[in-house]
C-alpha cells in the first residue's frame, strides 16, 4: 500500500474564516470611506457659505445695506464666482431676513448630509435642491 504525501495548503474552512474576516474588514473600510466624504463635502459647504458671507458682510460695509440677491456681490469684486454645492443637484440658498428688531438680515443656506451638534434648521423651508428642505443655516452672526 502506497502513503500518499500530505500536500501544503489551506482546507476550505481556513479558507472561509479568512473571506468572511476580510468581508467585515472591507465592510468598515467601505462605511468609514462614506463618512470621511460626507464629512469633507459639509466642509466644504460650510467654508462656502462662510466666503459669502463674508463678502456680504464687506458688501454691506460699503453699501450701507444687504444686497437683494447675490448677483450684485460677483460685479462689485465681493465673490469671483458664487460657490456651488459638491453634490451637483444640491444648491445654497440665499434668504432676505428681517430680524425680530426689524433690521435687514439674510440667512444662507444649505443642506448638510451628516447630522450637526446645532439644532437643525430648517432655514423657512427653503428647497436646497434634491436634498430636499435645508438643514444648515448661517447668518451675520453665525450659524443659526
Amino acid at each position: 500500500m502506497k502513503h500518499l504525501k500530505p500536500t501544503a495548503g489551506f482546507t476550505l474552512l481556513e479558507l472561509l474564516v479568512v473571506i468572511g474576516i476580510m468581508g467585515i474588514l472591507i465592510a468598515i473600510g467601505v462605511q468609514s470611506y462614506t463618512t470621511l466624504n460626507k464629512q469633507a463635502r459639509d466642509g466644504r459647504r460650510i467654508a462656502d457659505l462662510q466666503t459669502v458671507r463674508t463678502a456680504l458682510e464687506s458688501y454691506r460695509s460699503q453699501n450701507g445695506e444687504y444686497p437683494p440677491n447675490l448677483s450684485p456681490i460677483i460685479p462689485s469684486g465681493y465673490l469671483n464666482a458664487l460657490p456651488t454645492d459638491p453634490v451637483p443637484d444640491r444648491q445654497y440658498t440665499y434668504l432676505e431676513v428681517t430680524t425680530a428688531q426689524g433690521q435687514a438680515s439674510y440667512a444662507l443656506c444649505a443642506s448638510k448630509e451628516l447630522p450637526g451638534t446645532l439644532p437643525a434648521s430648517d432655514c423657512g423651508g427653503q428647497n436646497c435642491g434634491s436634498a430636499g428642505v435645508c438643514n444648515y443655516q448661517l447668518g451675520p452672526l453665525g450659524e443659526q
